[in-house]
């Protein structure tokens, strides 16, 4: 079986040949900038030259806004996009040209930024300070607040769609808001929670790929939330492979490696190899793909990439 046929085996709990690897970057502005085949074949060169299984399409088709929200009313300036608008053909367009390239080689996976991501986006604010400008916000002037969330929430449903409408293999959702010590947990559940189920309610059909994002995150924020394959910073949150295997029971489980320093951006190959070796013995017997916390630095070397990847393949 090739790689994709092995991670849907891996998928469906039957037997699969091999560890599959998915590791992704935010491409170079030249990238970014270039045409549509650019970025496709920017997608295929580093899945090809990473030994990957799975292929994140990215998505730099962001809702910003040029005007940052200053005052709780300029939350109700954020509007729903048009579904014809630019954004979601050329993202639609790189997505098709993708999966062609891979040639039904690769599983592939569309990036989908949830709804504080996307939030964030809108507001023209840095995700540095944009909860707190958010939770402040709703106390002064809730109704904006709410508004601006749900034309975000429909945003984020017509870029859904777009990922929907393509054949990549599944969705790749980017839930962010999990930090403790950022937004209380009755907020999240007030302000949040609903609008992030609500868009994943209107995945049909492919799995879902939940990516949990920064530091010091309650975890149980999470837990109804629907997700096939699981993936969640291990190394900023503190819990292990193993410990969210048991919380996120019978999902599987992506992820092993920092993305940010550590021994896929710094170690040597050998060093690679004992790391990968240590991930493979902890998570025997669960269902896994190797990958790392979150997006690797834009400049890595795809060669330290297929050492890990390759080493998962092999053992």
């Amino acid at each position: 079986m090739n790689k994709r046929e092995n991670v849907i085996k891996l998928m469906h709990g039957e037997a699969y040949d091999f560890v599959p690897a998915g590791f992704w970057i935010h491409f170079d502005e030249t990238v970014n900038q270039g045409s549509i085949e650019d970025k496709a074949q920017a997608h295929l060169h580093f899945a090809q030259a990473g030994d990957l299984s799975v292929v994140k399409v990215m998505n730099e088709n962001e809702f910003r806004r040029k005007d940052a929200v200053q005052k709780a009313s300029d939350w109700g300036k954020i509007s729903v996009w048009s579904p014809k608008d630019s954004l979601f053909a050329e993202q639609r367009e790189i997505s098709n040209r993708v999966v062609d390239l891979l040639d039904g080689d690769y599983y592939s996976i569309g990036t989908v930024h949830g709804l504080v991501a996307s939030l964030s986006h809108s507001s023209g604010l840095k995700y540095a300070g944009s909860l707190e400008v958010l939770l402040e916000h709703a106390q002064q002037n809730k109704q904006a607040v709410l508004d601006a969330i749900k034309a975000t929430t429909e945003n984020v449903i017509n870029m859904l769609n777009v990922a929907q409408e393509t054949a990549v293999d599944g969705i790749y959702y980017a839930a962010l808001g999990g930090e403790a010590d950022r937004l209380p947990r009755e907020f999240y559940e007030e302000f949040i929670a609903p609008y992030d189920l609500a868009i994943l309610k209107e995945v049909r059909q492919k799995p879902i790929f939940l990516h949990i994002c920064k530091t010091n995150i309650d975890f149980d924020r999470f837990s109804a939330y629907p997700a096939d394959v699981v993936n969640w910073p291990i190394y900023e949150t503190g819990l292990s492979l193993t410990e969210g295997a048991d919380r996120f029971e019978n999902k599987v489980i992506l992820g092993g490696l920092d993305d940010r320093s550590g021994v896929l951006v710094e170690g040597s190959e050998a060093d690679i190899q004992a790391a990968v070796s240590d991930i493979l013995d902890e998570m025997q017997g669960r269902r896994f793909i190797l990958g790392a916390d979150c997006t690797l630095p834009t400049e890595i070397d795809y060669a330290r990439i297929q050492t890990a990847a390759t080493f998962a393949r092999e053992a």
